[in-house]
C-alpha cells in the first residue's frame, strides 16, 4: 500500500476533526494553533500505522489520543519517535522499553505529569542531564543498557520509589542517589560492582534491595541499618559469609543467598524473625543448622542443588512450610518427622541418593499432584534401580556392573559397583596368570613345577587337577625308587 493511499485513508478517519480540534488544543498543547495540531497528529497516525503500532496502544481517536495516560510502546523495534509524542501533556505512564532506542528522546522532558518512565532494555550508553527534571517520576526503569554512569541531576528526583538499573556497565554506584530518601525499591543486578558504598546506609526508607550477579565478595556491617528492608536478593556473587548486622533485619521477609560460596549458614541470620521466603540454591551446603526451626513464618525454603546429606529432625517445626525443595544433593535419607509438615503443598526430593522414603509421607495431605507424584517416582525409581543391581549381582561380570553404572552414573550401588569391577579386573588378572603358570608347570611335567603352582595359586582354578598329577608323579617316582633300591 502507497504512503498516498495510507494518507487518504487516514483523511477519511477525520470526519469528525474538527468537531474535536478546540478539545485537542487544550489536551496538547495551549501553544499550539490548530493548523500545527492537524498536521502533527495527521503525521502521528501515519508513524503509528506504519510501524503496525495497535490502536489499543496508540489511539486514533483523537481525544483519546489528547487525554491518554498511559503509553506503552514497548517491543515495537523502534529508532526513534516522532516529537508530537512530548504533547501528550496527560501522560503519566511511558513504556518504551525493549526498543532500539541509542538516545533518550528529548520530547520526554516535555510530559510534566509523567510518573513513570520505562526505557529498559535499549541500547542507551548515557542519560540526558534534564532527566532530573522530571520530578514526578516515582518509578523510573533503565534496566539493560549500557550505561556506565547516572547524572548528577537525578538526586532531584525526590519523589522517585522504584529505580532499576539492573544489567548496565556500573563499575560503582554514585552518592546521587544518596538524595532519593523516598526509594523503596532499588535494583542493581547484572553490573560491575564490588563494593556497597557507604553512603547507601543513609537509604533508610527502602524495601526491596537486589544486587545479583556482581563481583561481591563482602557486605557491609552498615547493610543492617536498612531496618524497613523486607526483600534482600544477593545471588550469584562470590559471598561465603554475611556481616552480624544482618540479624537486625527483623521485617525482612525473603532473602535469596543462591549461587554463592557459602558452606554453611551463617548464625547471623537467627535474627530473621519475620523470614518466609529462604532461597539457598547453589551453595555448597552439607546440612541445614538445627536452629532453623526459629524461623517460624518461612513458608518457602529452597535449598536444591548443594551437597546436603542429611536435613535437621525439627525441620518439622516450619509449622507455616509451604513449599521444601531439596532436590539435587546427596540425601540418602528423610526424617521420620516430616509427616508432620501438615502445610507443606510442594515437596521436591528428586536427584538424590535416596534408599527409602519415610511411610509418614502419606500424612502430607496437602501436597499437590506433582509432589505426590514425585514422591511416588522416587519410590519407583529406588525400585526399579535395586531390581537393576540385584540382577548386575547374579549376573557378576565386568560388563553388568558397567552397564549399572552407565544407567545410575550417581546411583545407590555406585561405590559397591565399582568395587566389585574392581575385584572382578583382579580376579581376570589372577585367572590369566593362573593359566599361564599351570601351562607351564604341565610343559615341564615335575614335582617341583606342580609344587611351584600350588605355592602361588594355593586357589587356584587348577587344583585339583594339580593334586592329581602330583600324587601321580610321586607315586611313580615312589616305584622308581623301589625298583632300583632292589636291584
Amino acid at each position: 500500500m502507497t504512503i498516498e493511499k495510507t494518507y487518504i485513508q487516514l483523511l477519511e478517519r477525520f470526519d469528525n476533526y474538527d468537531v474535536y480540534l478546540d478539545n485537542i488544543q487544550k489536551v496538547l498543547s495551549h501553544k499550539s494553533t490548530p493548523a500545527t495540531i492537524s498536521n502533527n497528529i495527521k503525521q502521528l497516525m501515519i508513524w503509528a500505522d506504519k510501524h503496525h503500532i495497535a490502536e489499543r496502544r496508540l489511539p486514533r481517536d483523537l481525544y483519546a489520543l489528547g487525554t491518554l495516560k498511559k503509553l506503552d510502546l514497548s517491543n515495537c523495534e523502534l529508532t526513534y519517535l516522532p516529537e508530537v509524542l512530548g504533547e501528550l501533556k496527560n501522560l503519566i505512564s511511558l513504556d518504551l522499553g525493549s526498543n532500539m532506542l541509542e538516545v533518550v528522546p528529548t520530547w520526554i522532558q516535555n510530559l510534566e505529569n509523567l510518573e513513570e518512565l520505562s526505557l529498559y532494555k535499549n541500547t542507551l550508553s548515557q542519560l540526558p542531564e534534564w532527566i532530573g527534571d522530571l520530578e514526578k517520576l516515582t518509578k523510573l526503569d533503565l534496566g539493560s543498557n549500557k550505561l556506565r554512569n547516572i547524572p548528577q541531576s537525578m538526586s532531584k528526583l525526590i519523589n522517585l520509589k522504584e529505580f532499576y538499573i539492573s544489567n548496565n556497565r556500573l563499575i560503582f554506584f554514585p552518592s546521587t542517589i544518596e538524595n532519593l530518601k523516598n526509594l523503596d525499591a532499588l535494583y542493581i543486578s547484572n553490573n560491575n560492582l564490588d563494593t556497597l558504598p557507604m553512603w547507601m546506609q543513609n537509604l533508610t526508607s527502602i524495601k526491596k534491595l537486589k544486587i545479583s550477579n556482581n563481583p561481591l565478595k563482602k557486605l557491609p556491617e552498615w547493610i543492617g541499618n536498612l531496618s524497613d528492608l523486607k526483600e534482600l536478593t544477593i545471588d550469584n556473587n562470590a559471598l561465603s559469609q554475611l556481616p552480624d548486622s544482618i540479624g537486625n533485619l527483623t521485617q525482612l521477609e525473603s532473602l535469596n543467598i543462591s549461587y554463592n560460596a557459602f558452606d554453611h549458614l551463617p548464625e547471623s541470620l537467627r535474627g530473621l524473625k519475620s523470614l518466609k521466603r529462604l532461597t539457598l540454591l547453589g551453595n555448597s551446603l552439607t546440612q541445614l543448622p538445627s536452629w532453623i526451626e526459629e524461623f517460624e513464618n518461612l513458608e518457602l525454603l529452597v535449598a536444591r542443588w548443594n551437597r546436603l546429606s542429611t536435613l535437621p529432625q525439627n525441620i518439622s517445626q516450619l509449622q507455616h512450610l509451604v513449599k521444601l525443595d531439596v532436590g539435587n544433593n546427596k540425601l540418602i535419607s528423610l526424617p521420620e518427622s516430616i509427616g508432620n509438615m501438615h502445610t507443606l503443598k510442594v515437596l521436591l526430593i528428586d536427584k538424590n541418593n535416596l534408599t527409602s522414603v519415610p511411610d509418614s509421607l502419606s500424612y502430607l495431605h496437602n501436597l499437590d499432584d506433582p509432589s505426590y507424584k514425585g514422591i511416588l517416582t522416587v519410590r519407583q525409581a529406588i525400585e526399579k534401580e535395586t531390581m537393576f543391581w540385584m540382577k548386575a549381582k547374579m549376573q557378576h561380570t565386568k560388563e553388568s556392573f558397567e552397564n549399572y553404572l552407565s544407567s545410575y552414573p550417581s546411583g545407590l550401588f555406585q561405590q559397591e559397583a565399582i568395587k566389585m569391577i574392581d575385584t572382578i579386573i583382579r580376579e581376570q588378572h589372577v585367572k590369566v596368570h593362573d593359566n599361564k603358570v599351570w601351562y607351564e608347570a604341565c610343559e615341564h611335567n615335575t614335582i617341583a613345577a606342580y609344587e611351584s603352582y600350588l605355592y602361588h595359586f594355593p586357589n587356584g582354578q587348577y587344583y585339583l587337577e594339580c593334586k592329581e598329577k602330583l600324587a601321580l608323579l610321586r607315586s611313580k617316582n615312589r616305584f622308581s625308587f623301589k625298583k632300583v633300591f632292589q636291584k
